[in-house]
């Protein structure tokens, strides 16, 4: 099937599946607002059955429009505190939180939170922004040492952030997180949202996120390049908070932009550099033992070598297909130019 057919129906069929979870979030929301004006209590959480989820581009953040929900019951804040919940989006009137069967949030178990959640996700519950910030409360501090890092896309930040990981097997000490979906969800909201909101959302999103931290365990979060712009409202809030930049070479030009608008300087990590040279100073950021960089060497040996003898055997998957396909257009643009 040609390209541009293709694109165009699945444009038709996003468009499809809108206005079908329009309908039914309407039915929803009616059934809803009769069980609020006979309930003696008012319960804060509404949860839903996830009934079906699309995406067009698997690459980009989860929405709340991504799934077709339908009102289950309400219910309390404490019911949401389990390990299986996690906020997936955040819009300018409610916080969404998508209930998954996984607990191990672990870049070894789970290669990308996004789209772990989008996938496995088979509740959704919802709450108001005023009574997430109210309730979220009982999170007050940090327990211990939490490591952002940011990286552009395929400049080898995800194979730095499992190189890391292969640190501590136990994460008892460390624990890396790939790409939690809220944050991809704050950097777009914070773009309408006043400078108070967003620092207290970046706040509480944060606290809620690490809630499970032990102490004397780091946390590193690894994030896409973009939310870089919420450094100036997560620094307010959490001034000892490290934030580090890995990319294959230097910073890319919109890096260097957004570091400009934010009055920011972070570290930079190159990911091609051999394995001791990258992970021991990511190791003093995270305080960890270099003692353990040997574990990492075995890792990345192990890696490699899987990776060379499976590499012609295993099939894409449909994100692998995706950039392919990106890169090939962008080098066929530039020989059409050159």
């Amino acid at each position: 099937m040609p390209r541009p057919l293709s694109q165009f129906l699945c444009l038709i069929s996003l468009v499809i599946f809108r206005l079908i979870r329009q309908l039914i979030l309407l039915e929803s929301d009616l059934i809803a607002l009769l069980k609020r004006l006979v309930a003696e209590k008012r319960e804060t959480v509404e949860f839903f059955n996830v009934l079906s989820r699309y995406q067009l581009d698997s690459t980009e953040p989860i929405r709340e429009c991504d799934f077709i929900i339908f009102h289950e019951r309400f219910g309390s804040f404490d019911e949401i505190t389990d390990s299986r919940w996690h906020i997936y989006c955040v819009t300018s009137n409610y916080v969404y939180f998508g209930c998954a069967p996984f607990t191990d949030l672990s870049i070894e178990n789970q290669e990308n939170l996004t789209v772990s959640l989008f996938q496995d996700t088979n509740h959704v519950a919802r709450m108001q922004i005023d009574d997430f910030l109210l309730q979220s409360r009982q999170y007050s501090k940090l327990q211990d040492e939490v490591v952002f890092l940011y990286s552009p896309p395929s400049s080898g930040g995800t194979r730095t952030a499992k190189l890391l990981q292969s640190a501590d097997a136990t994460h008892n000490s460390l624990l890396v997180l790939n790409e939690p979906p809220v944050f991809t969800s704050l950097t777009i909201l914070s773009r309408n949202c006043s400078i108070e909101i967003t620092r207290q959302l970046c706040a509480r999103v944060m606290l809620y996120l690490l809630r499970h931290q032990k102490r004397q365990q780091t946390y590193a979060v690894k994030l896409r390049s973009p939310s870089i712009c919420l450094i100036p409202y997560i620094h307010e809030v959490f001034p000892s908070i490290s934030h580090v930049y890995i990319s294959s070479r230097s910073y890319t030009h919109t890096t260097e932009q957004l570091l400009h608008l934010t009055n920011q300087t972070m570290p930079l990590f190159q990911s091609m550099a051999d394995t001791a040279t990258t992970i021991r100073p990511l190791l003093e950021i995270c305080q960890i033992s270099s003692l353990s960089i040997p574990e990492c060497i075995e890792w990345k040996r192990r890696e490699d070598e899987t990776l060379r003898r499976f590499a012609d055997a295993l099939p894409l998957t449909d994100e692998q297909r995706k950039r392919t396909q990106n890169l090939a257009d962008s080098l066929r643009s530039l020989v059409v130019n050159f």
